[in-house]
């Protein structure tokens, strides 16, 4: 479904540690590339399309290692191999390498194929309906869906998927197997101890098999 955009009037400024909101990409309808009117001059913009309303984005910068991770160090936890990423570095009006894209296009192009691989990455994603048989913190409910991204694992509420209970970050777990075909086992770092759940789905296989496809994705970037 292609929206037009609306027209920006002036350049809304905000301070870095106050965010106004967020954008649900999961129910964007379309992502454009197009050129609107801010502060007086014709700029390329991001248009993104949800049910309630058009997003319009001109972005001033973007971090560089979002979509070019490079070759990240790789330390060890508990025998596992995790994978750190560099984070920081921006890619600026200043630090355009030069090329024949102007730095807007350039730093345009770099937020539309993170947003892209985002996108891909949710649609790609799948909910599974787990029941927990052991939890060494006792605070998860008796029942949660299991959704598995391409960096964590994010348990959530059964009536309210949008609501997490906890999320475990792949660099964080320290184990996890399925010693028997419906049940999952977890052991997670955490500051000063170590958490240890024990998930029973009938899709425990598959589930194990997703987290296995992720780490070794993550580890390959």
């Amino acid at each position: 479904m292609t929206m037009p955009c609306r027209e920006l009037s002036s350049q809304v400024t905000v301070a870095g540690d106050r965010i106004l909101g967020y954008i649900d990409l999961r129910q964007t309808r379309s992502i454009e590339q197009s050129t609107d009117n801010v502060n007086g001059s014709k700029r390329p913009v991001l248009c993104i399309s949800n049910p309630e309303r058009v997003f319009v984005l001109a972005p001033e910068s973007v971090n560089e290692s979002l979509t070019q991770p490079g070759s990240p160090t790789v330390q060890y936890i508990l025998g596992w191999p995790v994978a750190e990423p560099e984070f920081g570095r921006e890619l600026t009006v200043n630090t355009v390498p030069a090329t024949t894209l102007t730095w807007e296009d350039a730093v345009l192009r770099k937020w539309w194929d993170t947003l892209a691989a985002v996108r891909a990455s949710e649609a790609a994603c799948k909910k599974y309906l787990v029941t927990v048989l052991a939890d060494s913190t006792e605070t998860l409910p008796a029942s949660l869906l299991i959704h598995v991204s391409s960096t964590e694992i994010a348990l959530l509420d059964v009536s309210d998927p949008d609501l997490a209970h906890t999320c475990w970050s792949f660099k964080d777990i320290a184990s996890w197997s399925n010693p028997i075909p419906s049940e999952l086992h977890f052991t997670i770092r955490v500051p000063g101890s170590m958490v240890r759940a024990v998930l029973k789905t009938d899709k425990a296989a598959d589930i194990h098999t997703a987290v296995e496809h992720a780490v070794k994705t993550l580890l390959s970037c």
